[in-house]
């Protein structure tokens, strides 16, 4: 299978945003799949703010374990 490299995403959601914002969903075709292999995120505000990334899987609940960064403080600009 050949390996198709592209950004799967690009957001700048509203500041506090309730239930967070989907990115990207891996579509249900039989045999899909995607490597998340870089993740940037980008504080332009004048203060430092907080970021939540999760992965859930096929649309589970959100669950602790699903967290690769949880209230990370990122610095201002």
């Amino acid at each position: 299978m050949a390996t198709t490299y592209k950004v799967l995403g690009q957001v700048a959601p509203a500041a506090n945003v309730a239930g967070g914002t989907q990115l990207y969903a891996v579509p249900s075709t039989a045999g899909s799949a995607a490597v998340v292999s870089t993740i940037v995120v980008c504080n332009r505000g004048t203060t430092a703010a907080t970021y939540r990334i999760a992965i859930r899987e096929d649309n589970a609940a959100l669950d602790n374990k699903q967290y690769l960064a949880y209230d990370t403080t990122i610095p201002a600009n």
